[in-house]
């Protein structure tokens, strides 16, 4: 619900239809199937089968598939997991945590990698599980996209 810290969503669609919105939460975003653009800020990346991305909170972003580039109808579908930006931030100082601190907190926009069969198996069990079990879910998640040694910086803020 609206109140939960985790919040996990698949979507097949035919057709993406999110307007360019941002929300304080960070999201993972996992795609299964379908092709595009990401539109993050003013950056551009392409996405495919496999991808997952980290964006993170408060940055604009929008999911954007073939179909309004090439009028293809093609078959997407995306696992989209929002978490409260906040929800680690009083535990940054210990040490299990200081990887996802410098995921959180590293310049740029986020990160773009190939979901590994970990990863893929996590994630179905994000959209099964509740509770405290998502959220061990949810943690074994981050730690792979952090131990994940061929991740790509996505964008890069601007100095002011």
């Amino acid at each position: 619900g609206e109140k939960s810290s985790l919040k996990v969503k698949s979507y097949t669609q035919q057709l993406i239809d999110v307007h360019l919105h941002y929300h304080t939460e960070h999201e993972i975003v996992y795609v299964q199937k379908g092709q595009g653009k990401l539109l993050l800020a003013e950056f551009e990346e392409s996405f495919g089968q496999g991808d997952l991305f980290f964006i993170k909170g408060s940055i604009p972003h929008l999911f954007e598939d073939e179909y309004l580039r090439t009028g293809n109808k093609l078959l997407s579908k995306v696992v989209v997991m929002q978490y409260n930006q906040l929800l680690f931030e009083n535990l940054y100082h210990l040490p299990e945590f200081h990887g996802l601190k410098r995921l959180e907190t590293a310049s740029g926009y986020g990160i773009k990698l190939k979901a590994t069969a970990t990863m893929r198996k996590l994630i179905v069990e994000l959209e099964t599980h509740a509770g405290l079990q998502r959220f061990n879910k949810l943690l074994a998640l981050l730690h792979e996209i952090i131990q994940h040694k061929e991740s790509v910086l996505l964008g890069s803020p601007g100095l002011g």
